[in-house]
């Protein structure tokens, strides 16, 4: 398949048919309900979408753990040798069904656990940073990339979501752990950008 919107219209049939067999079955089965349905949608694209977004998810180290997850989750890693070599790593979720038809790359892991190095490496540099308050909860980068390259204000049309950013907090809180916000590589040495569960009140 082909990216969202240079897809042919028989690409999107054929993708729609896929989503919806396992629907129909579910249904025949007396099973289907509106839920499921939209249970079914939203995880699917949730793994398209993680697939996509070239951010590794998943520590190396689960991989190395638990051997048998390799065949069943995929990674960005593992999607993006498709899109460069269009030789291997057909599945668009289940690894295991490449690895039945033979067109796995073995190098798959090897390659996500080199991606991910970034986060499972202890870094040389370590910035800490936390949250002023709600409102400026939603301005950080991996929130919205667009606000976080311009200076703070209160933007009307943010306030609706101010509620999501409060359940947010309260989660963060009830976490109560540092989690990785970025990480470069400067003149060898890594660099990362602690988040602290903690705002300034």
């Amino acid at each position: 398949m082909r990216a969202a919107g240079f897809a042919t219209p028989l690409e999107h049939l054929v993708l729609g048919l896929l989503m919806a067999l396992p629907l129909a079955g579910a249904c025949a089965a007396g099973l289907g309900s509106v839920g499921l349905a939209f249970a079914y949608v939203l995880s699917f694209d949730f793994l398209r979408a993680m697939g996509h977004c070239n951010v590794e998810l998943f520590p190396g180290g689960l991989f190395r753990s638990l051997p048998f997850l390799r065949y069943l989750i995929y990674t960005p890693t593992y999607h993006t040798i498709h899109h460069t070599g269009k030789k291997a790593n057909f599945c668009l979720f289940m690894p295991l069904f490449d690895r039945l038809g033979g067109t796995l790359d073995p190098e798959s892991w090897e390659l996500q656990r080199k991606n991910r190095a970034g986060m499972d490496e202890a870094p040389d540099f370590v910035f800490l940073a936390h949250v002023v308050d709600v409102m400026q909860s939603m301005h950080v980068p991996f929130v919205m990339r667009t606000f976080a390259s311009t200076p703070f204000a209160v933007r009307a049309f943010l306030l609706p979501l101010w509620p999501i950013a409060l359940l947010f907090m309260f989660m963060v809180w009830a976490w109560s752990k540092t989690f990785i916000i970025s990480y470069y590589h400067l003149r060898g040495k890594l660099h990362q950008i602690w988040a602290v569960p903690r705002y300034g009140f």
